[in-house]
């Protein structure tokens, strides 16, 4: 195996272990592209600029599907998650980031904050 492929592997698994202590639904579509996500901007920062014309194009070309079909998936697991009961890996990444009035993050906010917790992890 070569050193790439553990690496990729290794943080594809970080990633997957971190959506999953948050409380994201693994069955979900969403949970795949939102891992997807995170990875790609743990890799890339800069895809966080245009995070709705750039990082859902790049996945949903990936899949085959269209960039708004990657953008609700991920928003609908988004808000499966922050519908059920708390967690307090989800209490501790999001509790002092939402506004008084936001009940959830937006994607951007959720895929921007788990990624830098990714990159502290590697």
């Amino acid at each position: 195996m070569s050193y790439e492929c553990d690496y990729d592997t290794r943080i594809e698994s970080i990633v997957a272990n971190q959506l999953i202590s948050i409380g994201v639904p693994p069955h979900l579509k969403g949970f795949i592209y939102l891992r997807d996500a995170i990875i790609l901007m743990a890799h890339n920062h800069e895809l966080f600029a245009n995070a709705t014309t750039r990082l859902y194009h790049v996945i949903a070309h990936h899949y085959a599907i269209n960039a708004s079909m990657v953008e609700r998936s991920m928003r609908n697991a988004i808000r499966i998650t922050f519908e059920r009961s708390p967690s307090p890996v989800k209490a501790e990444l999001f509790s002092t980031l939402l506004d008084p009035g936001r009940d959830r993050p937006t994607n951007a906010m959720f895929i921007a904050t788990v990624a830098q917790q990714a990159r502290y992890g590697l």
